[in-house]
């Protein structure tokens, strides 16, 4: 070895490289689940900093979680009964964690 600092230099950015490829993270709005050579696993990864194997053996699916939420403009509508009368549109949106049988496999 002619250079230890070269060496040492390496191995950090090997270790950074590997800590990437073995640690995830599942923020507070998604929800996320591991498939391990394409099967699906039986929970729901929870958030946050969490372990799975490299990437031919695991990989991470995440979703959003968070409330989708449509506000439309006051419109005016005329009937012929009641006149003119107001209305406002209004939809909301949630998208759950995926559900699945146990023997389901994953294909992406």
């Amino acid at each position: 070895m002619r250079n230890p600092v070269t060496f040492i230099v390496g191995l950090i950015i090997l270790v950074i490289f590997g800590s990437i490829s073995f640690f995830f993270q599942v923020r507070q709005n998604e929800v996320a689940f591991l498939t391990t050579f394409g099967k699906a696993s039986d929970e729901v990864v929870k958030p946050g900093l969490r372990f799975k194997l490299p990437w031919p053996i695991q990989k991470v699916h995440r979703f959003d979680a968070r409330l989708q939420n449509f506000e439309g403009k006051f419109e005016q509508t005329q009937s012929m009964s009641a006149g003119a009368s107001w209305s406002r549109r209004n939809f909301t949106a949630a998208f759950p964690p995926v559900r699945r049988t146990p023997s389901a496999t994953w294909k992406a």
